[in-house]
């Protein structure tokens, strides 16, 4: 007869670990007669059948249906079936047992482990997955009422009287092979180990010690930050392997200790009677101490930059909310400036100092990453020295010297004088770079509507290499570069009819010379460092400016030194005002609207610079890989494309190993690459879940006639330039729509509302009178 084994959990005993390991096996289980159902993966265990069996949500019909084929499958397998779950602990025995269909020898298989041990496993796993602020005393106050094995497993033995009953010990000792995925296929009576894939990574580790204090003070502020939790949860994964002091260990307090053992010494007594299992022998594998971890300023601070170094995004939040985190009275970049101090024992200003590290890879390394930091004129000036191990020559060193000298003595402007028009105040970048556009995207709108406008592109600090020689070099660029943006009928409309307009540019000016240069109106840019417009004058700017921050980058959580806040998306906060800049449209545009040459997708594009398409991949949820291998699997044509990966190898690393080799196949991931392929119309292009950015890409994609589909998020850049209509819930359902849209489903729709956007953003005088609308808001107030 054929056999039926439920794995029933209990949560943290390696479930993850065993289920990865059975869907890596798919292939070889099904040989030697095992099946592993591919139906109700979420996507690695049958979670869905456990969500349909609690009772406690609601399912959509297509879930409903999936359900139901998998009950059938289990029904009419040909071999052996193996479900796995551990959310089967929280269902109601007698629920499962209805809906299991066929002729079967049942075994319910279940791993135990001793109770304070959860324990401990359990809340490293609560604070590290959720928002949980409380003490390990009473989350255990809680727990401890959930305890009780004996009851658990009577309610599986009653609601399937005919079962055979396995029940292991979860003890790494008494696991056989000392490995839990070694012991189920000896539940299995499977022998062969050496044909089997065994992954040596824990799939769920858990946090501990100063890690754990960490995360624990950060979930007092993780909604006010913006973090995105399921990406903080694997990098924390990935750093508590690297530090004992980040790992979880076996110490508990003698008060938990004395409520398990008067609550479970009796209960665990019955239990070894009954199974054979001897969960405890006095909890011996725990110790009892009553010291408390605390975390001091270097931890944070270490914590904080392994963080960053895992991920830039989620680490630059946290620098910048570390003060109301940790409640460190000084700026969180004076920890790091303190902690040179410390880790070298030498001032910070001393240039001997500098000269000796001057081939210091690691410092240099660190201090790259500080002078990239949202950091203003004072933080700039205690770091400067350091900037000598780039310069690496003294003349140049004491150039900036001298130029900080000059900053410092110019610190008040004196702006009693202001033109009207518009003045753009942004850092030098390269006029062939994405950022220029940006630039231009605001100026040049503004001068076809009328206004006076002055570009003004300035760095931090003076660099000496900007001589007027090279800021004429800089003009000359940028005025071809201007030539490029314009299509010739708004390039004649500037040149004939816009009399009373016009368009100045400068480079880098000095501090007396700025000041004459500001008209009434400011517009600033807060983004990436190497876009960040300068901070220097900041304030005395807006106390006599009329100011609008345009945020190039949704990292960018706060603005200081402004009356309002251009935001890209459509829920602007207390103070911001959504307005997307306008994009350049050839007058031949409609060309690519030709629906009648639309023949389905073929393959799917996502476009991203630098680390993004690998963070981006670790965003996708189980259930979104499941949708990729159900649209995979439907239309074995399609594939995945996804181009500007800064490293292809990490990148690939960042698939799940759950993932089907046939799914993994199909996806392709490049590095820098020629865009000329990615613009057909049986191309679409996706966003990548939490992934600032790909704008331009999406931009390209809907003049060529492309659908682009993204997650509904004010932070992408595709989210907020799509119609709302191409705007989804999650990866999962933009699968589901591509499995519709080559089913036959009709997109005119999609294609009418591209076009209706495009003509919106494409109207330049258009945008930019509602541009001058916006920055001549409350005017009057600063004069």
């Amino acid at each position: 007869m054929r056999k039926l084994f439920i794995h029933i959990g209990r949560h943290k005993s390696g479930t993850s670990s065993l289920q990865k390991f059975l869907c890596q096996n798919y292939e070889l289980l099904l040989e030697f007669g095992y099946e592993y159902p591919l139906l109700g993966r979420r996507p690695i265990a049958h979670h869905l059948l456990a969500k349909a069996l609690s009772g406690t949500c609601d399912l959509d019909e297509s879930d409903k249906y999936e359900v139901d084929e998998l009950l059938l499958s289990i029904e009419n397998s040909q071999c052996n079936v193996i479900l796995s779950s551990e959310a089967f602990q929280n269902v109601k025995p007698q629920s499962l047992a209805r809906v299991l269909k066929g002729d079967f020898d049942i075994y319910i298989v279940c791993y135990f482990r001793d109770q304070l041990s959860y324990l401990l496993s359990s809340y490293s796993q609560a604070i590290q997955n959720q928002a949980l602020t409380e003490s390990i005393e009473q989350y255990s106050k809680r727990l401890f009422n959930n305890l009780n094995y004996n009851d658990f497993i009577k309610s599986w033995e009653e609601a399937f009287p005919d079962a055979s009953l396995i029940v292991r010990s979860f003890d790494k000792k008494l696991l056989t092979g000392e490995d839990i995925r070694v012991d189920f296929l000896d539940v299995l009576s499977l022998n062969e180990l050496e044909r089997f894939r065994f992954d040596s990574k824990d799939q769920n580790p858990s946090i501990g010690n100063k890690l754990l204090e960490y995360k624990k003070a950060l979930n007092r502020s993780i909604g006010s930050i913006g973090l995105d939790t399921k990406l903080l949860y694997r990098v924390l994964s990935e750093l508590s392997g690297l530090n004992a002091d980040y790992s979880l260990d076996k110490k508990i307090t003698q008060c938990i200790y004395d409520v398990a053992t008067e609550t479970y010494t009796a209960q665990n007594l019955l239990f070894k009677n009954n199974w054979g299992i001897q969960l405890s022998d006095g909890f011996k594998d725990v110790s009892v101490s009553n010291s408390t971890v605390e975390l001091d300023v270097e931890d944070i601070f270490s914590i904080t930059a392994a963080i960053e170094a895992k991920h830039s995004t989620i680490g630059l939040k946290i620098i910048d909310s570390l003060d109301d985190i940790f409640d460190i009275p000084t700026p969180p970049l004076n920890i790091y400036v303190k902690f040179i101090q410390d880790r070298f024992g030498v001032p910070i200003f001393d240039e001997a100092f500098c000269t000796e590290l001057v081939n210091e890879e690691v410092l240099i390394g660190l201090v790259s990453k500080l002078l990239s930091m949202h950091i203003g004129l004072q933080d700039t000036i205690a770091l400067s020295s350091l900037v000598k191990l780039k310069l690496r020559q003294s003349n140049q060193f004491n150039l900036l010297i001298n130029e900080i000298a000059i900053y410092q003595n110019n610190l008040k402007l004196d702006i009693s004088h202001r033109g009207k028009g518009v003045t753009v105040l942004s850092s030098i970048v390269r006029p062939d770079s994405e950022h220029m556009g940006v630039i231009l995207n605001h100026a040049v709108p503004l001068v076809l509507a009328g206004e006076k406008v002055s570009i003004v592109l300035m760095a931090e600090m003076e660099w000496p290499s900007w001589r007027k020689q090279a800021g004429e070099a800089f003009r000359e660029k940028f005025t071809r570069a201007l030539v490029e943006y314009l299509d010739k009928s708004a390039l004649d409309y500037l040149n004939k009819e816009l009399v009373c307009s016009e368009l100045r540019i400068f480079v880098s000016p000095r501090p007396n010379i700025l000041a004459s240069l500001l008209c009434e109106n400011v517009i600033r840019f807060e983004g990436v460092a190497r876009f960040r417009c300068s901070n220097v004058y900041a304030k005395d700017i807006l106390n006599k400016c009329n100011v609008t921050t345009v945020l190039f980058s949704s990292a960018v959580a706060d603005v200081k030194y402004t009356d309002r806040v251009l935001v890209r998306h459509e829920n602007p906060l207390e103070r911001q005002i959504s307005f997307h800049p306008p994009i350049r449209i050839k007058p031949d545009s409609d060309r690519v609207f030709n629906m009648t040459s639309f023949g389905g997708i073929k393959k799917l594009i996502s476009v991203y610079s630098s680390n993004r398409i690998s963070h981006g991949l670790s965003n996708l949820t189980d259930n979104d890989w499941c949708g990729l291998e159900k649209l995979f699997t439907k239309y074995p044509y399609l594939s995945w494309t996804l181009i500007g990966a800064a490293d292809v190898t990490v990148a690939y690393e960042a698939i799940p190993d759950s993932v089907p080799s046939f799914v993994r196949e199909r996806i392709l991931i490049m590095g820098v690459s020629s865009l000329d392929t990615v613009y057909r119309s049986d191309n679409v292009i996706l966003a990548l879940p939490g992934i600032p950015g790909a704008g331009g890409v999406g931009i390209s994609s809907l003049k060529h006639g492309m659908l682009v589909l993204t997650i509904d998020d004010m932070q992408s850049d595709l989210n907020n330039l799509v119609p709302e209509s191409l705007r989804f819930a999650n990866m999962e359902m933009i699968f589901k729509k591509i499995a519709e849209i080559n089913s036959g489903q009709d997109v005119s729709d999609y294609f009418f509302a591209i076009k209706e956007r495009l003509s919106e953003l494409g109207d330049l005088r258009g945008r930019g009178k509602a541009l001058s609308d916006i920055v001549n808001l409350n005017a009057l107030d600063h004069s």
